[in-house]
């Protein structure tokens, strides 16, 4: 078993935490030569979710963590902090969510997404509808989404990307 991280953003590290996300589609940027290399693992493989955080100074001894304690955007964006740190920069102990990989397949973006998939991707919860909800228009939505995150990296949904599908389960959030 192998662990790599993951970046993820606020609204998908809620959408996790909320059990309305174990679906994540990732480009799958080609090589050189021309293959596209996979970087999330196989089944069995953990990915350790790096997200927007803070550390601030100790509050409790002896908590084992090192340089002070850690606050996550995603809980308390209103918390006194002087900085928040980008989720690029988190350091794997301060990775409170833990995802084991169920399923790594190479597609492309709009092969195989229905309304469905687009609640395993969290869309649901980005428009506030309960847990496994499907809406009519969430391969729309999901679109937007993809488009909101990719289009200006040279990735819009209208070029039906090639990506890796990752389904994940966690099995560990604290």
């Amino acid at each position: 078993m192998r662990e790599r991280p993951i970046l993820f953003s606020t609204e998908m590290v809620r959408a996790i935490r909320a059990g309305c996300k174990t679906v994540t589609r990732r480009v799958a940027v080609p090589t050189a030569a021309g293959e596209c290399r996979n970087r999330y693992g196989e089944p069995g493989d953990r990915l350790w979710v790096k997200e927007r955080f803070a550390v601030l100074p100790h509050t409790t001894p002896g908590r084992g963590v090192p340089f002070g304690d850690v606050v996550y955007y995603a809980d308390d964006s209103d918390a006194d902090v002087d900085v928040w740190r980008p989720s690029i920069h988190m350091p794997r102990w301060a990775s409170r969510l833990q995802l084991e990989v169920r399923d790594v397949r190479l597609e492309r973006v709009q092969e195989y997404l229905t309304d469905r998939e687009a609640v395993l991707e969290g869309v649901g919860h980005l428009y506030g509808l309960a847990p496994g909800v499907v809406p009519a228009d969430g391969r729309r939505r999901f679109a937007e989404l993809w488009d909101s995150i990719n289009a200006a990296r040279g990735y819009p949904w209208a070029d039906n990307t090639p990506v890796w599908r990752v389904e994940f389960e966690v099995v560990r959030a604290t």
